[in-house]
């Protein structure tokens, strides 16, 4: 395995579940009767934290009922706690006496990112045998601002099935989701173009966890969704496509303009051309094409790699959305 594959699947399995963690061991035992307690501690914490958020995020809190965050400020949320939860232990062990004990036996201890009972998107905590969402409150109709349960029983689901995101991204946020029938390069880690509110741009939670996935099956779902599924029928208006097309040229100008880009400007370029639809399967399948014909594995990863920098580069959300499963 190469240095991007490498890098890739860390990050991957960095945000997904360890579901497999023995649970008759004595820490597991103990951590299921620390879970009141912890339950009560992490609430305390959670009030503490609603002081940090961002000045934008708490005034736009007015504008949803019950007084619920934004929808995505778990993005926010999340990280403050994974990096404030061991503070809060070492410097009063005695006020948080659950979260102290949890953090000296629990693991793994990692931030979790994927969709939640098919139906949201979560930025959640995994504490050994516990699952944490501690911004629960930022879901339509939650009751809770911290949910602690079993990671066995999260319903937790990694970002890899490209239909179950192209759902959640329309029945819970509203986008009107379209394929990436324009730009064949991009469409490997970016197949998703999204509508919501007048602007248009690539979502943020499909690299990269789709992307490693789809590279262990050749590209098949994604082939399917782009060329063959009831999504692949849909066509960008052309005023969208018009905006599209316009920011892409903005952000190749600027890379034009970055020295650090020069080697990458043949690439970038290509990347960023959009092709007519009825040429897009075509290209995307000369590419797949080149992919499986690759004389050497390294080879294959290279091509994979640039699926990836491309998409990175220019694949971004552009004026849509921003990306709250890398919001540190």
């Amino acid at each position: 395995m190469g240095e991007f594959y490498q890098k890739l699947t860390a990050e991957v399995a960095e945000k997904t579940p360890d579901k497999d963690v023995d649970r008759t061991s004595p820490s597991a035992l103990e951590l299921d009767a620390l879970k009141p307690q912890l339950h009560k501690e992490l609430n305390h914490i959670r009030k503490l934290c609603d002081k940090h958020l961002p000045k934008q995020e708490a005034r736009e809190m007015d504008e949803y009922e019950n007084e619920n965050y934004p929808l995505g400020c778990c993005g926010h949320i999340t990280p403050w706690f994974i990096d404030m939860m061991p503070a809060f232990a070492e410097c009063s062990p005695e006020k948080y006496p659950a979260l102290a004990r949890t953090l000296e036996i629990a693991q793994p201890f990692k931030r979790l990112y994927g969709i939640q009972s098919s139906k949201f998107f979560c930025n959640g905590i995994q504490l050994g045998t516990i699952f944490i969402d501690p911004a629960a409150d930022s879901v339509k109709g939650a009751t809770e601002q911290v949910i602690i349960g079993d990671i066995s029983c999260s319903d937790f689901t990694p970002l890899r099935h490209l239909p179950l995101i192209a759902r959640t991204l329309e029945e819970y946020w509203g986008y009107e989701i379209y394929p990436n029938n324009i730009y064949p390069v991009l469409a490997f880690a970016s197949p998703l173009i999204a509508v919501s509110g007048g602007q248009v741009g690539f979502t943020a939670v499909q690299k990269p966890y789709l992307l490693f996935h789809e590279t262990e099956t050749e590209f098949k779902q994604t082939q399917h969704f782009l060329l063959n599924s009831q999504h692949s029928r849909r066509s960008l208006p052309q005023k969208y496509r018009a905006q599209l097309d316009m920011d892409m040229q903005k952000l190749l100008k600027l890379y034009l303009e970055d020295r650090k880009y020069q080697k990458l400007w043949s690439c970038l370029e290509f990347a960023s051309t959009p092709v007519p639809a009825h040429d897009f399967r075509r290209r995307f399948n000369d590419l797949l094409g080149q992919r499986a014909n690759s004389q050497t594995p390294k080879d294959r990863e290279d091509l994979d790699y640039t699926f990836y920098k491309m998409s990175s580069l220019l694949g971004t959300p552009l004026s849509l959305d921003q990306d709250y499963s890398n919001t540190y």
